[in-house]
């Protein structure tokens, strides 16, 4: 073939060697794009704001895809492992769920070192006061003589984890109380044990 015939054919079909040269551009171009995001994964997250001590269902778990880089350790993807399940603190909208935040043995098994996990009823609206989990607390415990005595048990305990509201026991004043999970030093938490069985508990926030 002549390089007249060989121009008159790249000629005749110019207008589709130009689509196929765009064509190729574009997926050249889209292919980059894709190359530049992050890898992602399949993550539970929260379909809302949700409050500490929420007892979490459906309604508040959706699935998404995650860039890898943000999603935590001991993610978790499915729902039963969730559902039924009390958060122990407030976490937002589109947050990534791991078995440490709600109440589970994963969580009751990883206190500070030194100290235990206790499940400490509190007067719920004491318990408005230290909402966030990370607040250093003194503990009280208050007899149920006239005179209401309160002695201090711990001075320095940790807030890990908000659980669910319940009716007042009979050792509580209050309509009702909810369940605090709070680190105590080892040495402490057999006195802490103890009291919660014979008095009632108060917490004031450290500042």
């Amino acid at each position: 073939m002549t390089v007249e015939k060989i121009r008159i054919v790249l000629w005749r079909f110019r207008y589709m060697l130009i689509a196929l040269a765009c064509i190729s551009f574009v997926g050249g171009i889209i292919e980059a794009i894709y190359a530049l995001e992050p890898p992602k994964d399949t993550v539970l997250v929260l379909a809302k704001d949700v409050e500490a001590g929420s007892i979490l269902t459906s309604r508040d778990l959706e699935v998404k895809k995650v860039p890898k880089d943000f999603i935590p350790n001991n993610s978790v993807n499915k729902e039963n492992d969730v559902v039924g399940k009390p958060l122990i603190a407030s976490f937002s909208q589109g947050t990534p769920l791991n078995m440490k935040m709600v109440l589970s043995e994963e969580f009751l098994q990883s206190p500070p070192s030194g100290s235990r996990i206790l499940a400490l009823p509190l007067d719920a609206a004491n318990v408005s006061i230290i909402s966030h989990v990370g607040a250093h607390i003194t503990l009280y415990s208050v007899d149920n003589s006239s005179e209401h005595k309160a002695e201090k048990i711990v001075d320095d305990a940790v807030v890990m984890g908000i659980g669910e509201e319940t009716n007042g026991s009979f050792l509580s004043t209050s309509d009702a109380t909810q369940n605090v999970y709070v680190a105590v030093p080892e040495s402490s938490a057999g006195d802490v044990i103890a009291k919660t069985g014979t008095s009632e508990l108060k917490v004031v926030l450290n500042p």
